[in-house]
């Protein structure tokens, strides 16, 4: 037995736990910067820094406590958003709208 036959089913085993590993949940409050409707997504601007966010079908829009449509999103308009961070990209679980 050499030992790249002894390292792989470790090295194996550890890939697949690690892509178990849950996405990280973040919140951002800012300003919409940017909506491109064509890909369901929006650009925030909050602390200095620009977030991108990638609608899903689960995403959660809300606006003075009901349910709202992405069409309803608006330049500079205040946004709060709960997303899950997977590497780089951010998916919103939940976007609160304000006015």
């Amino acid at each position: 037995m050499n030992i790249r036959t002894m390292i792989l089913p470790f090295a194996v085993g550890f890939i697949f736990i690690a892509s178990l590993a849950p996405a990280a949940v973040i919140t951002v409050e800012g300003v919409v910067d940017k909506v491109v409707a064509e890909k369901s997504e929006i650009y925030v601007l909050a602390d200095g820094k620009k977030h991108e966010f990638y609608f899903t079908p689960k995403t959660e829009i809300v606006k003075a406590g009901r349910l709202a449509k992405f069409a309803e999103l608006k330049k500079s308009m205040k946004v709060k958003v709960t997303a899950d961070k997977v590497g780089r990209r951010l998916d919103p679980l939940k976007v609160e709208l304000f006015d």
